[in-house]
């Protein structure tokens, strides 16, 4: 249980700060560059915080995003799967492409994203 605690912990920390980040609307090219950033660090604790989460439970099958989004989905740890699979979609978009014009369709999403991280923390702080 301690490493989901641990990345539990993290991920607070992370879902806070990315939502501080969002509020600051602008059209300022690297700050929309540092919410992305927020935004894949919050998907990254994401899914290995609910890795360690169903590790703990003893759930099999967990062993990549798409896997945990599935598993948690099942589980009613999430409810949205359409939008976290399209997260992950947008994380590779944004972690393996360097076009502005996807990044900034990225950024238009984020604070749908941010709602999905906060239901999945209140979910997670519940258990």
């Amino acid at each position: 249980m301690v490493k989901f605690e641990l990345l539990l912990k993290d991920f607070s920390k992370a879902v806070l700060q990315f939502e501080n980040a969002i509020k600051k609307k602008t059209d300022e090219e690297v700050k929309q560059a540092g919410c992305i950033q927020y935004f894949e660090f919050c998907f990254e604790l994401a899914w290995k915080t609910l890795k360690a989460f169903v590790d703990y439970k003893g759930i099999l099958g967990c062993n990549s995003p798409r896997d945990c989004f599935k598993t948690a989905f099942t589980f009613g740890m999430i409810d949205e799967e359409k939008i976290w699979l399209d997260m992950l979609e947008s994380r590779n978009l944004t972690a393996h492409t360097y076009d502005f014009e996807n990044s900034l369709k990225v950024y238009k999403k984020l604070p749908k994203y941010l709602k999905e991280f906060e239901l999945l923390l209140k979910k997670l702080k519940e258990t």
